[in-house]
């Protein structure tokens, strides 16, 4: 009796050809767990302004980064299985998917359910709860247990902003970066339109708000949980840290403070040597090596700084594969 395991990531375009990634940008775009309006209003600004606007100069960024073997967050996200099979051995089968356009959902559940699994347990590779990632995830996976009455066992792994294994592996990676030789350190999480916070408590945003215990779920209080783990591991003071978010897209309100704007100010401040690290990527792609490694970094130095280096992600870290083994092994 096997269990399976579905590691579910974002997406990623199967090239970095313009058509694909238009493609690719659509599907993502118009799920109505990443932007929450009416589906008329989303289908216009999607397909009339967003995607027209940004496909071709994303398509350049994507072929930036791609190598060989693809995509940075495919090729990183397949090692990740492998070791993590090695890991937990012949009593499981371990498979990776997608929530967008390459390697989907429902393939990897098919695949697995083909090698004769009892059941399933799904995780997603985001620490930080948000509807616009896992709880999009586990919505398609109850679209698809409806569609195929699956007679499985499905288990979902909700988060995990301040496991163990994973906030050691994290605090290895900026530590393997000589913290001394830096003015500042920055964690950058992935931001979100204030309004998704508010879904969760309409309370958010108030003083104290992301101390409160009884907030489980805000996605914002689990990612100033996850820093605030973090910081405790690093041998530096906490005055040396900034919590920071980035990927804005459009014009409504989003969790401040920004990523670019911070990194402006410790500039006006004298901060000149920036590390940055991504605590909400466990593998590197195009938001960290992109927008943080090219986009950030070409101005923050033509503005003045000296040096801004990014910490890599989890990708295959030792310990982050223990962790996932640790949450595996408790579902199981």
């Amino acid at each position: 009796m096997k269990t399976g395991v579905l590691l579910v990531n974002l997406g990623t375009p199967k090239s970095y050809d313009p058509k694909v990634v238009k493609s690719y940008l659509e599907e993502f775009l118009l799920d109505p767990y990443v932007i929450d309006i009416p589906w008329v209003l989303r289908w216009l600004l999607v397909r009339c302004v967003i995607v027209p606007l940004r496909y071709k100069k994303t398509a350049k960024l994507y072929e930036s980064i791609w190598s060989k073997e693809g995509s940075p967050l495919m090729t990183n996200s397949l090692c990740l299985m492998k070791k993590l099979q090695e890991s937990l051995g012949e009593d499981f089968v371990v498979d990776i998917a997608m929530r967008y356009h390459d390697r989907k959902i429902e393939e990897g559940v098919n695949s697995l359910i083909n090698k004769g699994v009892e059941k399933i347990i799904f995780v997603p590779l985001f620490p930080q709860f948000a509807n616009a990632t896992s709880g999009s995830i586990f919505a398609e996976i109850e679209k698809l247990k409806n569609k195929y009455k699956f007679t499985k066992s499905f288990e979902f792994i909700k988060s995990y902003p301040t496991q163990n294994d994973m906030i050691q592996a994290y605090a290895d990676r900026i530590n393997e970066m000589d913290v001394k030789n830096y003015d500042h350190i920055v964690l950058s999480f992935h931001g979100l339109p204030v309004r998704h916070l508010k879904k969760i408590d309409n309370r958010c945003y108030e003083k104290e708000c992301c101390s409160r215990d009884n907030v489980s779920d805000c996605y914002r209080k689990q990612c100033y949980e996850t820093a605030r783990s973090i910081i405790k591991l690093i041998d530096r003071d906490e005055n040396d840290f900034t919590i920071s978010f980035q990927s804005r897209l459009g014009s409504d309100p989003w969790i401040k403070p920004f990523t670019q704007e911070t990194l402006n100010n410790l500039l006006i401040q004298g901060k000149k040597k920036i590390l940055v690290a991504c605590p909400s990527f466990v593998s590197d792609c195009i938001e960290t090596l992109c927008e943080i490694e090219k986009e950030y970094k070409e101005e923050f130095l033509h503005s003045g700084g000296e040096k801004l280096d990014l910490v890599p992600s989890l990708n295959d870290h030792p310990k982050w594969i223990e962790g996932l083994k640790r949450l595996i092994l408790t579902f199981d």
